[in-house]
């Protein structure tokens, strides 16, 4: 089966019009989440989506390309488009530990030292840090499919969940990544790289009303 960030289904229940929540900065738009209390800037090409306790940026294009993560020995028909952004920001209650757990559950070999695992390594479970957001890179994909998830302790306790999704065609695993860079439009690693660490960069808690 194709990975599911792969399949390019947003499956948002109750989709939100940015609306008013949404300001354009300097080629940038600001979006207000009151409900979970945070704010962000995020550049003018990506849409946004969102549910009740989720937000989702990314960015399409038309390019009809093999699924190059259909591990399956039965014809798969193609994509039509190519996505080369995604993101899921959600804020979550903690502790910690429970949220790693359930990230980590998948492998029973992990030893712990208290809410973390003893052993830290490249790839899998690592520290990870953007300006005041300071927290762990986990990594859940195979073969350059899947995602990183990144979890951020904030002050007042909760915890930001940010899922970015690996972008298989642009990656040397696929094989498709230079017919990829040719698609007129198209979000290249290092741009897709830059807007995330922006995007973190300009997040903020808002202050409780």
């Amino acid at each position: 089966m194709p990975c599911g960030w792969l399949e390019r289904k947003f499956l948002l229940v109750f989709p939100l019009v940015c609306g008013l929540a949404c300001q354009g900065i300097a080629g940038n738009r600001e979006y207000k989440d009151d409900q979970q209390g945070f704010q962000l800037t995020y550049p003018k090409k990506l849409i946004l989506e969102g549910t009740k306790s989720k937000v989702r940026l990314f960015h399409s294009i038309r390019w009809r390309h093999p699924n190059p993560c259909a591990f399956s020995d039965d014809d798969v028909p193609d994509i039509d488009l190519l996505t080369d952004f995604i993101l899921d920001l959600e804020v979550v209650s903690g502790p910690l530990g429970r949220v790693v757990g359930d990230l980590l559950s998948y492998d029973p070999h992990i030893e712990y030292a208290g809410d973390l695992p003893k052993e830290r390594g490249e790839g899998w479970f690592e520290d990870f840090q953007v300006r005041s957001l300071k927290g762990y890179l986990v990594q859940q994909g195979v073969e350059g499919c899947g995602a990183w998830k990144y979890l951020f302790p904030l002050k007042d306790g909760r915890i930001l969940i940010v899922t970015r999704g690996m972008i298989t065609e642009l990656s040397g695993i696929s094989g498709l990544k230079n017919d990829a860079l040719k698609v007129p439009g198209v979000i290249t690693p290092e741009e897709e790289e830059r807007m995330f660490r922006e995007i973190l960069a300009s997040f903020k808690l808002m202050a409780k009303r």
